[in-house]
């Protein structure tokens, strides 16, 4: 016999053969389960990475609305306190002085605060924070601050009144057919509207400061100090 044909028939009869031919059976199995686990892997991999950049994502968000929060409760302040220590003091002073709703300030007694200067400068640069905030809260800031615009033109007004008035005064002494009263009683008549709208300020701003505080309370890991 050939020595090809003997090596043919051992190998034929050989248990090893047996077993290669059961392993390669086995090995379809094998690729379909290992493709299994790796888009399992895969998919738990970017299923974990979606939801760590959404957690991100909201943390960042969280963060900006609570860093605008705090910058809406300084500017708000600075300028309560600023208020409070110039016109605020003078038209209190002129109320508790005045309570039958007359007038004694003299031309420029309100003149504190400047016209050309910006004084919403947060508030303007940040409006558009404002439909991520919790509607309730961002109704009392926008509230507030349009309010305190609205004032402040009034203040504004009430300084031109005044200073129309002095200008009168001047003009009187050289000329008494200059209607004197009629600028006082203008100006007497705004005032009254003016100390409405004062006492409704030192109301609503610190009330709303209030409200900001609270929320960033609740929106913030640690208490504000």
């Amino acid at each position: 016999m050939p020595i090809t044909e003997l090596v043919g028939q051992l190998f034929s009869n050989s248990p090893n053969i047996a077993i290669q031919k059961n392993s390669f059976s086995i090995e379809p199995i094998t690729w379909l389960i290992t493709l299994a686990s790796a888009l399992l892997g895969g998919f738990a991999a970017a299923l974990g990475t979606y939801y760590f950049t959404k957690r991100h994502t909201l943390e960042i968000e969280k963060r900006e609305e609570l860093n605008c929060l705090r910058a809406i409760h300084a500017e708000m302040s600075t300028l309560l306190d600023r208020y409070n220590s110039s016109a605020g003091r003078v038209l209190d002073e002129e109320i508790t002085k005045n309570p039958d709703r007359t007038i004694s300030l003299i031309p420029g007694g309100v003149a504190i605060l400047n016209s050309s200067e910006q004084y919403f400068v947060v508030y303007d640069s940040l409006g558009r924070m404002f439909g991520r905030l919790e509607p309730d809260i961002a109704q009392k800031i926008i509230n507030a601050y349009i309010r305190a615009k609205g004032y402040l033109d009034e203040l504004k007004y009430m300084h031109h009144l005044l200073t129309m008035y002095g200008e009168a005064r001047l003009k009187f002494f050289e000329d008494k057919r200059v209607n004197l009263n009629a600028y006082w009683e203008e100006a007497l008549e705004y005032f009254n509207f003016i100390r409405e709208h004062h006492k409704e300020i030192k109301v609503l701003i610190p009330t709303t400061i209030s409200a900001i505080e609270k929320e960033i309370r609740r929106m913030s890991p640690q208490k504000m100090k």
